[in-house]
């Protein structure tokens, strides 16, 4: 993700922290005609491994540990409270779905504005981590 003082830039875009909703394709959420996102309808993507994102998500710093990397070095590679997390509720208003394959998505708990639901809250909480 884009890296704000070591911390994830928030927004809507694949590099930011957050979900992507339309315009931005592919979508990972998509708001009501009200802008309200309800649970069990997408969310955030996130991986166990950093070595599973797009090749484009990765620095090319990290080429040297992870060849196919060739995103910006203006991003970084950050990990939620810095340790492996369980399905589970991670805020008061999101929670976290694992799948197949240790991918995830960060769901919203509750009906609620998209402004409220993008991971602005959490931001606080992710940490550069690219051993």
């Amino acid at each position: 993700m884009l890296n704000e003082a070591s911390r994830p830039l928030v927004g809507e875009k694949d590099n930011m922290l957050g979900a992507r909703i339309p315009p931005y394709e592919p979508q990972d959420i998509v708001p009501d005609a009200d802008r309200l996102v309800h649970p069990n309808t997408g969310g955030m993507s996130v991986v166990k491994n950093w070595r599973k994102l797009p090749a484009l998500l990765i620095p090319i710093r990290l080429q040297p540990e992870h060849p196919p990397a060739r995103g910006s070095d203006s991003m970084a590679i950050f990990r939620y409270l810095d340790r492996e997390i369980d399905s589970g509720i991670l805020a008061t208003d999101i929670y976290l779905r694992w799948g197949r394959k240790a991918h995830g998505t960060i769901e919203p708990c509750t009906t609620m504005p998209i402004a409220q639901y993008q991971m602005a809250s959490t931001q606080p909480q992710w940490s550069i981590s690219e051993a």
